[in-house]
């Protein structure tokens, strides 16, 4: 087998880091194309009533995880974890609200604000319904 006819054949062909840029800038472009389907905006064109949803949901999701932590804790009282779950559902109210001021503009953001409320509102009912007494 003539290793130098297999050299000069395979020649023409890109290979090393020349080809991994041509391709890295291929995905990055679809990557890109495919983001952007659906009207989804670039992060950082985030309008104010979105980013305010996003910093409320952001909160919700930091009190939804003291809340679990707090069950967790042996010496935490059911009437200390009673005040941190009026606090989620307020929270959850004003996430409700601030969504719902959007008017769908954003589905993506949508989906994602539903299923933290869920998650709250479920939380806060199991916590209600008396399941940690």
């Amino acid at each position: 087998m003539d290793i130098l006819k297999i050299y000069h054949d395979l020649a023409p062909c890109q290979t090393g880091p020349q080809r991994k840029s041509a391709a890295g800038a291929e995905f990055n472009a679809v990557l890109e194309k495919k983001m952007n389907v659906g009207g989804a905006q670039p992060t950082g064109s985030l309008d104010s009533s979105q980013q305010m949803v996003i910093e409320k949901g952001e909160r919700l999701l930091a009190l939804l995880d003291d809340y679990a932590a707090q069950l967790k804790d042996p010496g935490a009282s059911l009437k200390d974890i009673g005040g941190l779950v009026e606090t989620i559902k307020n929270e959850t109210r004003h996430v409700r609200e601030d969504q719902a001021a959007l008017n769908k503009t954003d589905p993506a953001l949508d989906d994602i604000v539903d299923a933290l409320t869920l998650t709250a509102t479920v939380a806060a009912y199991k916590f209600d319904r008396g399941d940690y007494v």
